[in-house]
């Protein structure tokens, strides 16, 4: 967890390769309360001391979800097509946005 307001959530410090991202919400939903994230893999480059440098969208989700899904009782319960992936386009993206995004469901 972040130990400040605005601040990301990230499972290494920034100095070391690390998953970072940030969540939205709650918001309510007919059945419940929504939180959207964007999540990056970033490495560090020791050269600059300031540079982060992109490495991956999907490898970031995915290791959220599942240390989530193992570790809390949020669960995987599948994905959702966004209709906004963004491959292999170097014109519109250097990342490897998929356009999919995983749904975690709370158990009570």
């Amino acid at each position: 967890m972040p130990a400040t307001a605005g601040h990301a959530f990230s499972n290494e410090p920034f100095e070391l390769h690390n998953n970072h991202g940030r969540i939205f919400g709650p918001f309510r939903i007919k059945d419940g309360w929504l939180f959207i994230g964007a999540l990056s893999r970033e490495r560090f480059n020791p050269l600059t001391r300031t540079e982060h440098v992109y490495v991956s969208f999907g490898q970031a989700r995915e290791d959220f979800a599942r240390e989530l899904d193992t570790r809390t009782g949020y669960k995987m319960a599948g994905f959702v097509e966004l209709a906004n992936s963004l491959t292999d386009d170097p014109a519109l993206t250097t990342g490897d946005h998929d356009g999919m995004a995983v749904v975690l469901r709370a158990r009570r």
